[in-house]
């Protein structure tokens, strides 16, 4: 009986805390889309450096989908490796592209001398995820801004 008592106890508990879990792990899945965003721009940067080539991060924001591609001659191409593929957002989470000035563009730029385009990629989910990747300017690298801090 004691047994039986312990399990309605634990099942109460479990069904309490289950919706507050369930948004504990939709707004992690927010973060480890951000820090993968931000890990291709540093990947980007540096590779279009050591390769003497440019790469771009192009964002679909319709489909909120993005990829990283390269110039060969006057085309941008496909990497073939697996910084290359198509990058899905986790889903009811969305991306969107902007340059400073908040004219909406669809890529970013980064150059073979270490300069970048400047602008703020936007991560937006339903769990209230306001995540800023934010490059201020050409020759600063983008990082990571929560909706709490303020721009420095």
């Amino acid at each position: 009986m004691e047994l039986i008592l312990v399990m309605v106890i634990v099942c109460v508990v479990l069904a309490m805390a289950a919706p507050s879990l369930r948004n504990f792990w939709a707004s992690r899945r927010d973060d480890d889309a951000a820090t993968q965003v931000l890990a291709l721009t540093q990947w980007a940067r540096s590779h279009a450096i050591i390769n003497g080539r440019i790469y771009r991060l192009t964002i679909d924001s319709q489909k909120s989908v993005y990829r990283l591609t390269m110039q060969d001659y006057d085309q941008f191409v496909e990497l073939g490796e697996e910084f290359g593929r198509l990058f899905t957002m986790p889903d009811d989470t969305r991306i969107s592209l902007t340059r400073l000035d908040e004219a909406a563009v669809d890529y970013i730029d980064f150059f073979p001398s270490g300069r970048m385009d400047p602008a703020t990629i936007r991560i937006t989910g339903i769990h209230n995820a306001d995540l800023r990747i934010v490059c201020e300017s050409p020759t600063e690298p983008f990082r990571l801004i929560t909706a709490g801090e303020e721009r420095t």
